[in-house]
């Protein structure tokens, strides 16, 4: 099994399940797992085959309870109807692998569409959120948003029983008002809000012509920021271009990940090692220190063996105080 160790983590060139099955013999578990798979036969991955069901049930192994995994899918249109393999996919982790589908997001792509002849332009994919029992963490993307002038019309809700309540919302001072509706007029106050589950993210694949279907930066970098805190470890089984691996080292967290594919696995090193150079030495001996030295890491010697070692024994010591 080829590997390339990189400054945070590791790339193995070999099947997924074969990956998984080595990193479980050395007691290794992830905080955090983001993925796109292939699927259906919306793109042809060096002639690679999903074996869907297998797959599955090593993610839900090698996840820690408290973990999350991101499965980013799609279905194609063959003759007129939609495959609806992504929610069999939703069910089967559900069901079979008994993990919690804490939440279904959407993740809607920005840029030009193509216009359909039978139907509404397709512009976007979902994004499964499983967790093996309750998120250990969430820290939800705050947006910054657009607020002006107010109206004096409360805002109001509709109750399960048909009536409808206007919302109050109370100051420190005590005293008592009711919500305005706000109207965008352009301008930019310095109030946030915690983003929906849906997310408009611009398909940023240029540069990245060997994979056929990049990752959106954005769309990794948010997930990771969302799901896990810094010197987490992040693992994605279909790293394609790296894009999991480069946001998860330049936010501060360890990252394992695979392909199948030694053309995509060469590729993204040149991609990881390019970005690393970007990070500057500063940050690598900086911001990366307190990380680092939680684990024990970059102290000289074997890289490689160092990571899973004491990612092993970070592993087993979280376990210990769980139970």
């Amino acid at each position: 099994m080829k590997k390339w160790t990189c400054e945070s983590g590791i790339l193995y060139c070999a099947d997924c399940v074969v990956v998984m099955d080595y990193l479980l013999k050395k007691g290794i578990f992830v905080d955090l797992i983001i993925t796109s798979p292939p699927y259906d036969n919306l793109r042809s991955y060096n002639g690679y085959e999903l074996d869907f069901s297998k797959i599955a049930i090593k993610l839900s192994e090698i996840i820690k309870p408290g973990g999350v995994i991101i499965w980013v899918v799609s279905d194609q249109t063959t003759n007129g109807s939609e495959s609806g393999t992504s929610f069999r996919q939703a069910l089967f982790f559900k069901d079979k692998c008994k993990l919690n589908l804490h939440d279904t997001m959407i993740y809607k792509k920005m840029g030009i569409r193509y216009t359909e002849k039978v139907r509404y332009s397709q512009q976007f994919e979902y994004m499964f959120v499983f967790s093996k029992g309750k998120p250990s963490y969430f820290k939800p993307i705050k947006d910054v948003r657009r607020t002006a002038r107010f109206s004096e019309r409360p805002r109001s809700n509709r109750q399960r029983d048909g009536t409808i309540v206007r919302n109050k919302i109370s100051y420190d001072d005590g005293t008592i008002v009711r919500n305005k509706i706000s109207y965008d007029t352009g301008e930019i106050s310095s109030t946030h809000r915690n983003r929906t589950n849906i997310w408009e993210i611009l398909e940023n694949t240029f540069g990245v012509k060997y994979h056929p279907a990049t990752f959106p930066t954005e769309l990794a970098k948010d997930h990771i920021l969302s799901w896990c805190p810094e010197g987490a470890l992040v693992f994605d089984p279909f790293m394609g271009s790296g894009t999991t691996a480069i946001c998860a080292e330049k936010l501060d967290r360890f990252w394992l990940g695979c392909d199948v594919s030694s053309n995509y696995c060469e590729e993204a090193v040149k991609r990881i090692k390019a970005a690393e150079e970007g990070f500057g030495l500063h940050r690598r001996a900086t911001l990366n220190k307190e990380v680092r030295s939680k684990l024990g890491l970059w102290t000289g010697g074997n890289l490689d063996s160092r990571i899973l070692q004491k990612i092993s024994s970070k592993n087993i010591q979280t376990s210990a105080r769980t139970t």
